[in-house]
């Protein structure tokens, strides 16, 4: 690849062809089942000024009905993925896969591994029978706080979504909420009569 491309011109993969092919086969039915369905969904409406992108009403709507939805396919999605066979590897899942890796490397010293032995199994009679002693790693308990949750990333993030300016009270969030679901079934099954009747609803509370 860097001989047709060159080192500057364009990102490629590197590494087993094995890998490449299934991390690109991962992108293409994630780009296919999930991410080209709300891209020519939210394309869509703003062709059709359903939305503004500049309207904050119309971003805080969309964001309260299609955030939930994009988990809960990303969520069905990933279970899909995890459970289906590989042909190259004798139509083994990933899940087996991962789990055969896992109990194969349990006895080295390695943060990954550890991280997936650590937790109700790490009990004191139990210390250092699976895995030795790592100090340089947080513990359960240290893990368990939220400065942790809450830390800043170590990576560089390059997509800032600034935070919503629409002020909504606590009463109009609940009643937001009671009348409409994102998770409800939708007429267009794409949720787009939700969004109209959420936009409805804020234009009614924040400029009535």
């Amino acid at each position: 690849m860097n001989v047709f491309h060159g080192m500057r011109t364009r990102s490629v993969l590197r590494g087993q062809s094995t890998h490449n092919q299934r991390i690109e086969r991962f992108w293409r039915d994630l780009w296919s089942g999930i991410i080209s369905v709300y891209h020519g969904l939210f394309t869509f409406l703003e062709s059709e000024s359903i939305i503004d992108p500049a309207n904050e009403l119309h971003i805080w709507a969309l964001h309260y009905v299609y955030l939930p939805r994009i988990n809960m396919d990303l969520r069905v999605f990933c279970r899909r993925w995890n459970n289906h066979g590989l042909r190259t590897e004798g139509f083994s899942t990933p899940v087996q896969l991962f789990v055969r890796a896992c109990l194969r490397l349990q006895n080295r010293p390695l943060r990954a591994i550890q991280g997936v032995f650590e937790g109700p199994f790490n009990t004191p009679e139990l210390e250092g029978s699976v895995l030795p002693q790592r100090p340089d790693l947080p513990s359960a308990q240290e893990r368990d706080t939220p400065e942790y949750h809450n830390a800043e990333p170590l990576w560089r993030e390059d997509i800032h979504v600034p935070e919503s300016l629409l002020d909504l009270n606590e009463g109009h969030v609940h009643q937001l909420q009671s009348l409409v679901d994102p998770l409800d079934v939708s007429r267009d099954s794409m949720g787009v009569d939700l969004l109209q009747m959420t936009i409805m609803f804020l234009q009614s509370v924040v400029h009535p």
